[in-house]
């Protein structure tokens, strides 16, 4: 599965979507789940693949009992903006049967060729995606017209506020009501210029954001990414996360750090020279079963970690996890040397260093 795992990692670096079919989940590695953004499970009946489509998918217990049943066009959907799976149905006009008399290997076909080999498309596609960025952004046309004058001053503020929930910024920006930020939300997000996703913290929902390539272009700013995978719910903790490592004195304070010979990443790694005081963190928002091979891969590396930390936003969450992680073959030996905490104080310190 490494080559397609690398084929996702491309795809998301050039911003092109990349389409994986499947006939079964339960031979798939976990790290080819983890980087996908939507899912479209249908039909599947050997307990391997259910049981991978349930911690996947995060289901309910026993939810993943319908998929036997499913009928022809129904799947289980979950995308960024649904975060808990629904069900969907594909309406597809029947094509008729091939004609029997036509050999397969009489059919006419092309080779396929490398994008390398043909320097020529790869000048046309660059081309046309920086023509079709420019017109979104020309004062006039789509992409700024649109966009309402509250609209871009929210995004002027969330380019310089870069990891503070958006009712702080809207805060910021004086007096707001609920209607005008529902509106602005919806300008951002419908001219891709804002990414928005929810996180709950303990009791409280947050509005995160991540403010798009167009985005600081439309804003005339220069670009300062998140850092990390996924939405804003996984990487805006992240940031957080880097910050007060800093704060609390580690000369390395890292997203997305890798793990020495393995094809794992960390969260998030703070540590001194020579990995002195090596603390690894997974923050965890929906989707955990990918970290039993985080682990493993971190503990099996000859790095000298002090502590590795799970956070997430709820306690109930990192329960489940808890419960997950004793299920697993050959966690208990690394059970405690695992801590579990609430992202609340990370946050609280967070805010405290960028609002002060």
């Amino acid at each position: 599965m490494i080559p397609i795992i690398d084929c996702q990692r491309e795809g998301r670096s050039s911003d092109i979507y990349v389409g994986l079919g499947l006939s079964a989940l339960g031979p798939v590695a976990r790290a080819a789940l983890v980087d996908a953004n939507y899912f479209l499970i249908g039909r599947m009946q050997d307990e391997k693949s259910l049981r991978e489509t349930q911690n996947t998918l995060v289901l309910p217990p026993g939810a993943a009992a319908i998929l036997p049943g499913l009928p022809p066009g129904d799947f289980l959907f979950r995308g960024p903006r649904w975060p808990d799976a629904t069900l969907a149905r594909i309406y597809a006009n029947v094509l008729p049967p091939l004609r029997q008399d036509i050999q397969y290997d009489t059919l006419p076909y092309t080779a396929s060729r490398s994008l390398r080999e043909m320097p020529h498309v790869l000048r046309a596609l660059q081309k046309a995606k920086e023509a079709h960025k420019a017109a979104r952004l020309i004062p006039g046309q789509a992409g700024h017209a649109r966009v309402s004058d509250t609209a871009r001053r929210f995004l002027s503020s969330a380019c310089d506020m870069i990891g503070l929930p958006a009712a702080y910024i809207f805060a910021a920006m004086g007096n707001v009501s609920s209607y005008t930020q529902a509106a602005v939300r919806k300008e951002l997000e419908t001219e891709e210029l804002v990414v928005f996703g929810k996180l709950r913290i303990e009791r409280t929902n947050h509005l995160l954001l991540e403010v798009t390539a167009d985005g600081y272009r439309a804003a005339g700013k220069p670009p300062r990414p998140l850092g990390g995978k996924g939405s804003p719910p996984h990487c805006v903790p992240m940031r957080w996360i880097q910050e007060v490592g800093t704060q609390r004195g580690y000369q390395h304070s890292i997203i997305e750090f890798k793990v020495p010979g393995t094809m794992q990443a960390a969260d998030n790694a703070w540590f001194n020279e020579s990995f002195r005081d090596l603390h690894l963190i997974e923050f965890v928002h929906t989707c955990y079963t990918n970290l039993p091979d985080k682990i493993r891969a971190a503990f099996a590396s000859k790095l000298p970690i002090e502590q590795f930390s799970i956070i997430a936003g709820q306690k109930s969450l990192l329960k489940k996890i808890d419960l997950f992680l004793r299920s697993e073959l050959g966690m208990v030996p690394y059970s405690n040397r695992i801590s579990f905490e609430v992202v609340t104080p990370y946050f609280e310190a967070f805010l405290k260093g960028r609002l002060r």
